[in-house]
C-alpha cells in the first residue's frame, strides 16, 4: 500500500500558515505529456470516520449505530465513484479529518490512479474539513481564517499550489455556511468567506500577474443567489449587473459591513457569463470570476424541497482565459450513477441503513494546456 505527501494544517484567526511536507512516496505523475487535466468537486455529506471523538453529528456516533464497518463500507463505495471520474485532482468538503482522505488516496481504486498527494484543513473543534487528493505534487499550501465584527469564516479556505506539465494554477477550497438559521440572516457569513477570498484573489493576481487562480467549493449560495431574493440584499455572489452594483455602492456609501466608507473593502464576489471574466459595473479593480453555471453546468448539484440548486462551484479567474498556460475547456454535473439515482437525482447517504451515497452530486471541470 503506497503512503501519501500529507499537509495537514491547523488554522487561526486573520493569519495563513504554511507547512512543509516530507516525501512520503517516490512515484511522481508524468508531467511530460499532460496536456489537459481534469478536477472532481464533490460534497461527500458528513464522511466521519468510525470512531467517536466527540465533535461528530448526532447521527454518525457509535449509540446511534454508526461503527467502522459503515465507514470502511463507504469509504469502499466512494473510491469506487471517484475513480470513475477519471479526474486529475479530487477536490472535496464535508470530511473529517486527513485520516479519511488518506484512506481514500490508498484505496486500491485511487492508488493505482496514482492519488499520491493529499491536502486538508479544518478549524480548532469542527466537525469537519475540506480536503484535496491530486496525482500531481502540491508546490505550495495555505490555510485562511478570518473573523470581521466578530464573526469568523465558520471553516477555513485552503489554498493549493501546483504545477501539472510544469504549468502552475492555484486552487482555493472552501465550504461557506450553511443557510440554517435562515437565508438573509446567515447571508453575513458567507459576505465574510466571501471577503477572505476577494482579498487573497488580489494578492495573488497582484504578485503574479495571470496566474490562473480558481475558488471552488460548496458556497451554499447560487450562482443566482441576488435574483431568488428578488435583487433585495447584497449577496456574497452578486451578478454583473446595474441594480446590483447600486445597491453594493449604497452599502459602501453607508457603511455596512465589509464596505468600509473609506476604503470600500470588497465582501462579495463578482460572478461573470463571459470568458474572460470582466465586470462592466462594478470598479475595475474588483474580483470578477467566470461561472460555469451560465453556459457548461446545467440543472444543479442539490435537489432541496424540489427544486435544483447550484450551490457547488467552480469559479474561474481571467488568468483561465488570457491563451496561456493552463485554459479553461468545459465543465458538467455528474448526474448518472454511480454518483446518482437513476433518474439523476441525488442519493442522499442514510447512517442509520447505510444506504445512499450524497446529497450533493459532483462536478469535473476540465482545462486544457495552450
Amino acid at each position: 500500500m503506497r503512503r501519501l505527501f500529507l499537509f495537514r494544517i491547523t488554522t487561526i484567526i486573520v493569519a495563513i500558515i504554511s507547512l512543509s511536507a516530507c516525501s512520503l512516496v517516490n512515484k511522481q505523475a508524468d508531467n511530460s505529456r499532460q496536456q489537459s487535466l481534469s478536477i472532481g468537486l464533490w460534497n461527500l455529506q458528513c464522511m466521519f470516520d468510525g470512531i467517536d471523538n466527540g465533535s461528530e453529528y448526532a447521527e454518525y456516533v457509535s449509540s446511534k449505530g454508526w461503527d467502522e464497518a459503515k465507514y470502511q463500507s463507504r469509504l469502499a463505495q466512494f473510491a469506487k465513484a471517484l475513480a470513475a471520474m477519471n479526474a486529475d485532482i479530487l477536490a472535496f468538503t464535508e470530511i473529517e479529518n486527513a485520516s479519511v482522505v488518506r484512506s481514500l488516496g490508498e484505496t486500491a481504486e485511487l492508488s493505482s490512479q496514482g492519488f499520491y498527494h493529499l491536502a486538508f484543513s479544518t478549524n480548532p473543534g469542527a466537525s469537519l474539513g475540506v480536503g484535496l487528493l491530486s496525482k500531481y505534487p502540491i508546490t505550495k499550501q495555505f490555510s485562511h481564517s478570518i473573523s470581521v465584527s466578530g464573526m469568523d469564516s465558520p471553516r477555513p479556505m485552503l489554498e493549493i499550489w501546483l504545477k501539472p506539465a510544469d504549468t502552475p494554477l492555484v486552487l482555493l477550497l472552501c465550504h461557506w455556511k450553511s443557510k440554517l438559521g435562515g437565508d438573509a440572516e446567515t447571508e453575513i457569513r458567507r459576505r465574510v468567506a466571501a471577503k477572505l477570498a476577494a482579498r487573497r484573489i488580489k494578492e495573488i493576481e497582484a504578485e503574479f500577474p495571470g496566474m490562473p487562480v480558481m475558488l471552488l467549493g460548496d458556497l451554499n449560495e447560487n450562482f443566482d443567489e441576488f435574483y431568488r431574493h428578488n435583487e433585495n440584499y447584497i449577496t456574497a455572489l452578486l451578478p454583473d449587473t446595474e441594480i446590483a452594483s447600486r445597491l453594493a455602492a449604497s452599502a459602501c456609501i453607508t457603511g455596512t459591513l465589509g464596505a468600509d466608507c473609506y476604503t470600500c473593502t470588497q465582501d462579495y464576489l463578482v460572478i461573470s457569463d463571459t470568458k474572460p471574466p470582466a465586470g462592466s459595473y462594478f470598479p475595475a479593480s474588483w474580483i470578477s470570476l467566470y461561472s460555469p453555471w451560465y453556459n457548461e453546468l446545467k440543472n444543479g448539484s442539490y435537489y432541496y424541497q424540489k427544486d435544483w440548486e447550484t450551490i457547488d462551484h467552480f469559479l474561474l479567474g481571467e488568468g483561465f482565459f488570457n491563451n496561456t498556460g493552463w485554459e479553461f475547456d468545459t465543465a458538467r454535473v455528474l448526474n448518472e450513477p454511480p454518483f446518482s439515482t437513476k433518474a439523476g437525482y441525488p442519493y442522499g447517504y442514510k447512517p442509520y441503513f447505510a444506504s445512499g451515497i450524497s446529497d450533493h452530486l459532483p462536478l469535473l471541470l476540465e482545462l486544457k494546456l495552450y
